[in-house]
């Protein structure tokens, strides 16, 4: 779980609130939203016509790939639009979407399997991310790195997505690696369902669980992020 309200460094600009940040990206949050429903609906439809059940590992590939087309359309739309922060989508490796926006850089990722910022593996440009190394650069005109995280049940049915702003990465008294983070809230959940089963129990993907987003910008992310502190995860 990440700690929360951190206290800053005494060089560094102090980050936007939630509500300042939900206030200037909501239309962008609302295309993400769509996009991740967009991948998500797609992981059944995909297990139903191989004649398989639900493939934990392969899914979040299948999710980031519709979620980048779905992206990289509305993209488009968005930069002929004057309300709303407009973005661009770029290609990344292994259907990454990084996104970039005035004042923002955004990462969307699958949450950790308890719901929470997933920690960033071993990338060094990953923990950089995580630690804001730009905004402590450019104190001035700081850019904050945010991370838009999505939460999915067994059915692979979206249940939440969360906004964080990540401050560093340290260990708890567990000797355990933390994200601490200004503010992790979710900014859309699911209306309430019956007969949904939750994520837990679903075996762990091998592969990393990057959609990261640059303008928006949609790029190639190489990087892979942790379950722990060793291993990477989904």
């Amino acid at each position: 779980m990440p700690v929360m309200n951190t206290p800053n460094q005494p060089n560094f600009p102090e980050p936007p609130s939630f509500d300042s940040v939900l206030a200037k990206l909501q239309p962008l949050f609302d295309k993400i939203v769509e996009a991740i429903q967009e991948g998500t609906l797609h992981v059944p439809e995909y297990a139903k016509n191989e004649g398989e059940s639900i493939d934990y590992a392969l899914a979040p590939n299948l999710v980031r790939h519709k979620a980048k087309l779905y992206l990289i359309s509305q993209g488009q739309e968005a930069k002929e639009e004057e309300d709303g922060p407009a973005f661009e989508i770029e290609e990344v490796s292994n259907n990454g979407l990084y996104a970039k926006v005035p004042e923002f850089r955004i990462r969307i990722l699958k949450s950790s399997e308890d719901g929470d910022v997933p920690l960033p593996g071993e990338s060094e440009a990953r923990r950089n991310f995580y630690n804001q190394q730009q905004t402590v650069l450019d104190f001035a005109r700081p850019v904050w790195n945010l991370i838009v995280h999505w939460t999915v049940d067994r059915q692979y049915n979206l249940t939440k997505l969360s906004v964080a702003l990540p401050l560093k990465i340290a260990k708890n008294e567990m000797a355990r690696l933390v994200v601490e983070c200004a503010f992790d809230e979710p900014f859309w959940r699911r209306p309430p369902q019956s007969n949904v089963t939750p994520i837990t129990g679903a075996p762990t993907a091998p592969t990393p669980s990057t959609l990261d987003i640059e303008g928006i910008g949609i790029a190639g992310d190489e990087e892979q992020t942790g379950t722990g502190e060793e291993h990477p995860t989904e």
